[in-house]
């Protein structure tokens, strides 16, 4: 499937979605096809040599493929646009899923979603030495020193992001700021910030984040023998997690980890929806579901830093990403008690850092919300409607001409959900 076209087809049919209110032509859940390659190489080696025991060892895994999933592609007929009231409508007594399909009139819940056969792919490489040394009868070493290295995400035909960069001006809208009413910029905390122009990777810079190269793990141990039947042991190892598993919405997986609900390909996939209602009447029908709010295809790398405005969701991994790591420390008392029965007793703990996550950048500062209460819940005229040009301004929210008054709260109205993925701590 090429990135810019849209899939003519639904690749399911649920009737009511588990729902009493809601019936969904299409599929609502994830559409996998999916051809899996890696390869993996692993050597070691051991020796005694005099009161040393030495060890060491190498290995190298390589994660690829090729994935398409596609999200959602779907036809939603909710009871709520048949009730008696589009107002907290009582959906057991008036309304019908039925009707309303039998109407052909569709919300927002309705989707089209586009993506690019996703190939990213990761190498690892691994190193290790360690040395079980006797310094003693009674008294044993254990030194050791583990090498990692991980080439970061990356897609052969760059067609992955690295993020938006918020120090530099966004490409148009900084030079022609919409036209915001006042009713809207007086309750503002803090005033608006037109920075943020995307940056996707290239043959100059492949990778979604930098490469780390120097992650060392370092093992120490000590036993010591106290008698025939006691012996203590403490032990501390340094682990750093591959970023396959600990990417937060990695690469090559399944994007319902974004937690943005959004493909991690940012301007090489879209997704679109039809006008929500408008004050209960419904703006799009099935005859022609997009024609107010039309499909755009995605631009790929040609829009440049234009991609994600006016995008409901955008998020990325930032290129601050780094491994996560735990510092590991035992310390152990055995005892043999009678009936050649070993009793072990430890003490265990573990220190994380860097630990990954997802926030979303671009929220409403509460303080807003408490002070002006029912204010911000109003719909008010869209400054972005018909905005600029479609290549400056390319998102579906230059298509409405009214938004809820909360979308225009934030620090960056030029951008919808900005998910930065995967922060250290």
């Amino acid at each position: 499937m090429k990135p810019e076209i849209y899939p003519n087809y639904m690749p399911g049919v649920l009737l009511t979605n588990g729902s009493t209110t809601a019936m969904t032509l299409g599929s609502p859940g994830n559409h996998w096809q999916q051809q899996p390659a890696g390869q993996s190489f692993a050597v070691n080696a051991s020796q005694q040599r005099g009161r040393h025991f030495l060890r060491t060892g190498f290995e190298m895994r390589h994660e690829g493929g090729k994935l398409l999933a596609v999200q959602g592609n779907q036809f939603a007929f909710n009871s709520t646009t048949t009730a008696n009231t589009f107002i907290n409508p009582n959906t057991r007594l008036n309304g019908n899923q039925f009707a309303t399909l039998l109407l052909g009139a569709i919300d927002d819940a309705s989707q089209a979603v586009a993506v690019p056969v996703n190939q990213n792919r990761i190498t690892y490489f691994g190193a290790y030495l360690q040395d079980d040394f006797k310094l003693s009868p009674n008294i044993t070493l254990n030194l050791g020193l583990r090498y990692e290295y991980e080439t970061p995400w990356h897609d052969e035909l760059h067609q992955q992001s690295i993020g938006p960069d918020f120090t530099a001006p966004t490409p148009g809208v900084s030079a022609a700021p919409p036209n915001i009413a006042s009713s809207v910029t007086s309750m503002l905390t803090s005033p608006y910030s037109y920075t943020g122009s995307w940056v996707g990777t290239s043959d100059k810079n492949p990778g979604v984040w930098p490469s780390q190269k120097l992650v060392f793990m370092p093992r120490l141990g000590i036993a010591y023998r106290v008698g025939d039947k006691t012996a203590i042991r403490f032990g501390y190892a340094r682990y750093v997690t591959p970023s396959e598993l600990n990417y937060v919405g990695r690469s090559y997986g399944s994007f319902e980890a974004l937690n943005f609900m959004q493909p991690p390909y940012p301007g090489y996939d879209a997704s679109q929806n039809p006008l929500p209602l408008n004050n209960g009447v419904p703006q799009q029908f099935v005859s022609n579901p997009f024609a107010k709010n039309p499909i755009v295809a995605p631009p790929g790398a040609t829009a440049g830093p234009a991609i994600g405005l006016g995008a409901a969701n955008i998020a990325w991994a930032g290129a601050s990403f780094v491994r996560p790591v735990n510092d590991r420390y035992n310390l152990t008392l055995s005892r043999q008690i009678p009936g050649r029965i070993v009793v072990n007793a430890t003490l265990f703990m573990n220190q994380g850092r860097n630990i990954t996550y997802s926030r979303n950048l671009n929220q409403v500062d509460p303080n807003i919300i408490y002070k002006y209460g029912a204010a911000t819940s109003a719909t008010v005229a869209n400054p972005f409607y018909n905005y600029l040009t479609p290549a400056q301004f390319p998102g579906p929210l230059r298509n409405q001409a009214n938004v809820p008054i909360t979308s225009l709260l934030v620090k960056r109205p030029q951008y919808g959900t900005c998910g930065r993925r995967s922060l250290p701590a």
